[in-house]
């Protein structure tokens, strides 16, 4: 079976995203034990950066009295989309440069 970019793409960003298993991006990975390592250091990162920002999403709508704040959310969602965003174009940059420089 073939593997389409896009499937790996996905599966990268939901594995840092915290959606997915190391074993699925261990399968897709054979053979590049040094990258996946990589991955799982990055996701870790993630997890604590992406954990300290819902706490503060929490004493936010503490602050405010309410567990729902239109502007919260917005900027809490919106940053999460920024963050996909800025992740699908540096996973096509590299693979551009990888095309464009083989070894």
């Amino acid at each position: 079976m073939e593997l389409k970019e896009s499937d790996f793409k996905d599966c990268i960003f939901a594995f840092l995203s915290g959606g997915c298993e190391p074993g699925a991006l261990q399968e897709m990975l054979k053979g590049e034990q040094k990258h996946l390592n990589r991955l799982i250091a990055v996701e870790a990162q993630c997890d604590e950066l992406y954990s300290q920002a819902y706490q503060a999403k929490g004493r936010l709508f503490q602050r405010l009295h309410s567990d729902k704040d239109a502007d919260v959310t917005c900027i809490f969602e919106n940053l999460m989309g920024i963050a996909s965003q800025m992740a699908m174009a540096m996973f096509d940059s590299g693979v551009a440069y990888a095309r464009s420089n083989p070894e």
